[in-house]
């Protein structure tokens, strides 16, 4: 279970001081650093899972990766390979619903080898359709390997591709996870019939008599990183670039490139003069994973990266994740505050 960093925001302030007996404050960075266009358009429908999505601070994406494996209710911790039974964090976009014939694409990558996905005709967190993509294999713990298809009817997950059990196609490659790779995964829906493509490439079909229009959205299940493939690895868990929805209704897309304050990330050195940029396997990437939180009021950090630079107790110099506000100083200013 790694450690977890939460910082409240509202303004970042910087005070002049003046006189030991004066202090005049100027604004720095103005109004909220937590909120952004996203917040009541994305919706996490289940938060006492104690999913991360948030907005990244060190790519445009957003991203989960809480690494959490969870299981429907009445299930046993412990559940055969490949039955697709498993209950992911989720995050559903507000506010749009299908109408029609519909195709909805996302742009996603992963950095750790268990599942992320899609969701789609979504009616509430205990009816959904979804498409799992898992490296793994085998499937242990209820997630599939490859690229599956599950229903959730009234909180009942049946795996409808491959029907019943098994792994389905693999689409996820060591190299896509070690870099980060951009992917494309699609679901057509045209009345009860669906076909899923990753990449352009037709991996599944079917037809079910309960699909319906619905919202669409994104799944994550036990994402953080990859522990075999460290150090080409960070725990970024799962990102989404970009979502896309054609339907009746026209084009709907959305990216999630927007911030309302700029990051950049703060490379540190320790006293010899060491420099650290990451991928470092016994530390778990001390860039870290900042990000915006959607839907609360914090940034959010939960790599637990970090390097000593000496190796004995109490190790008090160290190099970890920092992320600065990404705008000018004024070089003339001395004698202050932040």
């Amino acid at each position: 279970m790694s450690r977890q960093a939460l910082v409240g925001f509202t303004t970042l302030t910087l005070l002049f001081l003046l006189t030991p007996s004066a202090t005049k404050a100027a604004t720095l960075v103005g109004g909220s650093v937590y909120t952004n266009v996203y917040d009541g358009n994305w919706v996490d429908p289940l938060p006492n899972r104690a999913a991360s999505w948030r907005l990244s601070l060190h790519a445009p994406t957003v991203m989960e990766t809480s690494d959490l494996i969870p299981w429907p209710a009445g299930q046993p911790a412990s559940t055969p390979n490949d039955t697709g039974n498993y209950a992911p964090t989720m995050l559903i976009r507000n506010g749009v619903v299908t109408s029609g014939p519909y195709s909805y694409t996302a742009t996603m990558r992963t950095n750790d080898d268990d599942l992320f996905g899609i969701i789609f005709g979504y009616q509430d967190s205990s009816n959904y359709y979804r498409v799992g993509m898992r490296n793994q294999s085998p499937g242990s713990w209820g997630g599939s390997a490859g690229l599956t298809v599950q229903k959730v009817v009234a909180g009942v997950v049946t795996q409808i591709s491959p029907a019943g059990t098994g792994a389905g196609p693999a689409v996820i490659t060591q190299s896509m996870i070690n870099n980060r790779t951009p992917l494309n995964v699609r679901v057509d829906v045209s009345g009860t019939n669906y076909s899923v493509f990753f990449n352009d490439e037709l991996k599944a079909s079917g037809s079910d008599d309960g699909l319906a229009d619905g919202q669409i959205g994104l799944q994550s299940w036990a994402q953080n990183y990859d522990s075999g493939e460290l150090p080409d690895t960070r725990p970024w868990g799962t990102e989404a670039d970009s979502v896309t929805l054609v339907d009746s209704n026209g084009i709907f897309s959305e990216n999630f490139s927007t911030r309302n304050v700029p990051w950049r990330q703060v490379i540190m050195t320790n006293a010899t003069g060491t420099t650290n940029t990451g991928n470092v396997a016994t530390t778990l990437e001390p860039l870290g994973n900042f990000g915006n939180a959607i839907g609360g009021p914090w940034i959010h950090q939960q790599s637990n990266g970090f390097v000593y630079a000496t190796t004995t107790a109490p190790n008090v110099d160290f190099i970890g994740p920092a992320v600065a506000v990404d705008s000018p100083g004024a070089t003339s200013w001395s004698d202050y505050e932040m």
